[in-house]
């Protein structure tokens, strides 16, 4: 099944039950587009927490981005490269997965891309990680030193290394159902539904040094700072 349109049901139950009583899960996501309760443990479990602040200094080492082409015969490919901070695009312009796997074996992302997305996730990446792309018929990984602060990519990126702290209005530009989870240390995880080209495809949010953002199912998001 496409997970970009997993969501929508969901949507439409918390639409229905404005007809009668609403219950606190639709009352909180029409608030700020939170989810809450079993949807949100149902989708969380697909993978395991980020991690922080991981070194990445050496991606200084890697001058030239790095471009992977798939073998023939393999349908998946798995590649392991310096530890660093890279953006991972599509080198062929196709459709396909990657998914981001740690030494142990813990899924820490994973997206799906389609021929005319422009999706480019953000990724920081340990030597003993292991990068499987499948569909494509290469990557190409490119180090980068941060992200630009009025936009936020797909990927997992941590406020206070990446990002500045603070409260930001984040957008939903372009079609699909973006997924935002916001890891906060000593607190439960945050789970947030945008949803592309609708009259109300924004959230407002305030990150702290040593917030963990993972946003996936979209390209990215606009971010605008607020002032408090």
């Amino acid at each position: 099944m496409d997970k970009r349109w997993m969501t929508m049901p969901i949507l439409c139950v918390l639409l229905l039950v404005g007809c009668g009583q609403q219950t606190k899960e639709a009352e909180v996501y029409q608030l700020n587009r939170e989810i809450i309760g079993q949807e949100k443990e149902e989708q969380l479990s697909r993978l395991s927490a980020p991690r922080r602040g991981v070194e990445v200094e050496s991606s200084a080492e890697v001058e030239e981005p790095l471009v992977f082409m798939r073998e023939a015969n393999q349908m998946v490919q798995d590649i392991q490269v310096p530890t660093g901070r890279y953006q991972i695009a599509d080198a062929t312009q196709g459709a396909g997965e990657i998914r981001l796997y740690t030494e142990s074996g813990e899924l820490l992302f994973e997206e799906i891309f389609y021929g005319y997305d422009q999706n480019q996730p953000v990724l920081t990446i340990e030597e003993t990680d292991t990068l499987i792309y499948s569909g494509f018929e290469g990557l190409t990984l490119t180090t980068i030193e941060s992200n630009p602060l009025s936009f936020l990519p797909s990927g997992i990126t941590e406020v206070g290394l990446d990002l500045e702290p603070g409260t930001y209005q984040l957008i939903h530009e372009y079609y699909g159902v973006a997924s935002l989870e916001l890891h906060r240390e000593g607190e439960e995880v945050r789970l947030f539904e945008l949803i592309g080209n609708e009259q109300d495809n924004s959230v407002t949010l305030t990150f702290e040094v040593g917030d963990l953002i993972r946003l996936t199912q979209a390209s990215g998001l606009l971010m605008e700072r607020v002032e408090s």
